[in-house]
């Protein structure tokens, strides 16, 4: 049986890396537990029910799809390269929502968080689900959380 919340993020996260940072994964897959990630984001909205985003950047893949968002010459900084990830973890965040509670319904998105390292487990909300987006040189995991309320009414909705 497929699971809604997963196929929802799959494809909320895979348009906004095809159509923000014009990059095709080479598969999609689970994350790994384990490796450190060199960039994390997360973002927490609240509204009917609450919850989070994390991205997390692994290799050197971030380095290319900042270079490419922000249409630099040369390689992107380490600002450029987090604040692209927070832009990425912002529009997977804005796409994934009205799928999961409705067009018209408003939530309050907190600006994104960077993070040194995150965890898996680390967010308080329990993990709905995660999806890994697997490139050349390197990885990019999407995790969603939400507040049980809001895992019950988006499968219900979905049902």
């Amino acid at each position: 049986m497929a699971d809604p919340l997963h196929d929802l993020l799959t494809h909320a996260a895979t348009h906004t890396l095809e159509g923000l940072c014009m990059a095709l994964p080479d598969s999609v897959g689970e994350p790994q537990p384990g490796e450190a990630p060199r960039a994390a984001v997360e973002i927490g909205f609240t509204g009917p029910f609450s919850g989070s985003l994390v991205l997390r950047a692994f290799g050197s893949v971030l380095d290319e799809l900042a270079q490419t968002m922000t249409m630099a010459d040369g390689p992107a900084s380490e600002s450029e390269i987090g604040d692209a990830l927070g832009e990425i973890a912002n529009v997977v965040c804005g796409n994934l929502l009205p799928t999961l509670a409705g067009e018209r319904t408003e939530f309050d998105v907190h600006s994104p968080i960077r993070v040194d390292t995150l965890d898996m487990e680390s967010t308080e909300l329990p993990i709905a689900t995660a999806v890994a987006f697997e490139f050349l040189d390197g990885r990019i995991e999407c995790q969603l959380a939400l507040s049980d309320a809001g895992k019950k009414a988006v499968l219900e909705a979905r049902s």
